[in-house]
């Protein structure tokens, strides 16, 4: 009997026993299942927050339609959420075209007008490459939209915000006006940093705000780095420069500074010349062809519409004399040139056999 209850008494123990190891497994698995939530929650907070709107208006942002928007914004992407075009600067199918400024920087630009339902949007849309694009592959970097769901960096809201609320959020504006036809407010970011936004804000005869215009002019080096570059070719220019026995020679031409390049010329023909052509092309120490700008001697327009190569026109040199003067020129770290051609005594246009091999032979 006694055995029988110390059974008894030994199975309710291992009952027990197992009981509480149970009990503590389910304690510590649920444990772990509310650190995994928490951490989950964790994880989709972090999302939410990185998905918002920035309060700071120095962060570039615009949210249109829910969606985050800085600039510069390929256009294609913008078009994405619906929007059509309404007008183009451009022809139907017409390339926005690669063009060089005075500065030799690649920069062109069209301007357009996107609607969607009530919503109008006025961009620029810049080609920063070296090639000519489509339209629609080159980059927004103004943007000015009204009558849509657009919220600005402190959550206020077109159609909603006021002139007061914002300037005491956002601080003094660089430019401010107020007026009982309507009013603005100008905020410009970090002039000299990288991204240099600038929001424009107008509101309407009761001070609410009625259009948001963002700008960031300045390219972005993710966009830059998509240029191909335009080589110039020395190797070719070099060879035909050796074969060159045209009686009007380039001595020397070199970029001295200050936006000024150096030409030395000699005329080896005997007699007084005027009207000299020279076709230049400047180069940067990687090789990229660059576009400089030229000085105009009359009306010579033979290789305008090539985009690297420039005509300067020089107006007259005398028999045997080496002329040295200055044109204008954007920085290059090279110059390459080749007289195009000359007016002799009897007014005869004398043209460079090889200047059309040279212009062709320009580009790698």
């Amino acid at each position: 009997m006694k055995k029988l209850r110390k059974s008894i008494a030994l199975i309710l123990a291992v009952a027990t026993l197992c009981l509480l190891l149970a009990s503590c497994g389910k304690s510590k698995t649920q444990g772990s299942g509310n650190s995994e939530v928490s951490a989950t929650d964790q994880t989709n907070s972090a999302e939410d927050d990185s998905s918002k709107l920035s309060k700071d208006y120095r962060s570039g942002e615009l949210q249109i339609e829910g969606e985050i928007v800085t600039l510069p914004m390929k256009m294609s992407d913008f078009m994405k959420s619906g929007w059509i075009v309404k007008y183009s600067s451009l022809e139907d199918g017409e390339m926005l075209e690669a063009k060089a400024n005075d500065a030799g920087v690649w920069i062109n630009y069209a301007s357009l007008t996107l609607e969607k339902g009530e919503a109008k949007a006025s961009l620029i849309v810049n080609n920063y490459t070296n090639q000519d694009i489509a339209v629609e592959d080159g980059y927004i970097s103004e943007i000015d939209i009204e009558k849509c769901d657009v919220v600005i960096p402190g959550d206020f809201e077109l159609g909603k915000a006021t002139f007061d609320e914002i300037k005491a959020q956002w601080g003094k504006a660089d430019y401010s006006s107020e007026n009982k036809t309507g009013s603005s407010l100008s905020y410009y970011v970090d002039p000299d940093a990288e991204k240099t936004y600038k929001y424009f804000l107008s509101f309407d005869e009761n001070n609410i705000l009625e259009s948001v215009k963002l700008e960031n002019d300045n390219i972005d080096p993710s966009i830059a780095s998509e240029r191909k570059l335009d080589l110039i070719n020395l190797d070719a220019l070099q060879e035909i420069e050796s074969k060159n026995s045209f009686e009007v020679e380039i001595l020397s031409f070199e970029y001295s500074g200050n936006n000024n390049a150096t030409i030395k010329i000699k005329n080896n023909t005997g007699e007084k010349i005027t009207d000299v052509i020279i076709l230049a092309v400047g180069y940067q120490e990687n090789g990229e062809l660059k576009g400089i700008n030229s000085m105009f001697g009359g009306n010579y327009n033979a290789y305008n519409s090539d985009k690297y190569v420039k005509v300067v026109g020089l107006n007259k040199i005398g028999a045997g004399e080496i002329l040295e003067t200055s044109i204008p020129c954007s920085s290059v770290s090279g110059i390459k040139g080749i007289v195009y051609s000359y007016e002799d005594i009897n007014g005869e246009n004398v043209v460079n056999p090889v200047a059309d091999e040279w212009v062709n032979n320009v580009q790698q």
